[in-house]
């Protein structure tokens, strides 16, 4: 592979065939389950064929070996499905479709698409006071101080991101933007 093809299929056109299907499969479960979540809910002898297989198909990716990310892949799809029937017959709760569960500096914080949903994810979350809206991030977002400063530098520098905001009266900061 050369040219073109080698940089929209670094790793290869079958390669990231294969892949499109599992990740697929894996965006469903997540949107369903929340991220890293089902592995949790099923015994741990199924969590641990399940991670096995993960690793399996992380070293054929690496090898870049076609066939192998194909049958690990395969795997891999079979697995989300059943640990999605496990934890079905277990009788786990999946949570609302737009429910997020991410990690920020430490801290596991459950992020609810809809109002509606955050009474009722609350009650199962394990911290029910780190359960946020989409609605309340956005009152957030919206009222931070440097909104148009932020604003700017995104314009400036697409792909940007913040990643800390600091007091000016602490002395951390100093420097005006210079635009």
């Amino acid at each position: 592979m050369d040219g073109i093809d080698a940089l929209i299929h670094p790793r290869g056109v079958g390669v990231d065939a294969a892949l499109a299907t599992v990740d697929e499969v894996a965006h469903t479960m997540e949107r369903k389950w929340g991220i890293g979540r089902l592995e949790r809910l099923v015994e741990p002898d199924l969590a641990a064929k399940f991670v096995s297989a993960q690793q399996k198909l992380n070293q054929a990716i690496e090898s870049n070996d076609v066939a192998q990310v194909v049958k690990r892949a395969e795997i891999m799809r079979r697995g989300w499905v059943a640990l999605d029937a496990a934890a079905e017959a277990a009788g786990a709760s999946s949570l609302p479709e737009g429910t997020w569960v991410v990690e920020f500096k430490g801290q596991r914080y459950t992020v609810v698409l809809e109002g509606v949903d955050a009474l009722s994810v609350a009650s199962r979350a394990p911290d029910p006071d780190k359960v946020v809206t989409m609605h309340e991030l956005m009152v957030a977002w919206t009222s931070f101080a440097g909104l148009d400063i932020l604003q700017q530098a995104k314009l400036q520098f697409p792909g940007a991101e913040m990643t800390e905001i600091r007091d000016k009266k602490s002395g951390k900061l100093n420097d005006d933007v210079p635009f």
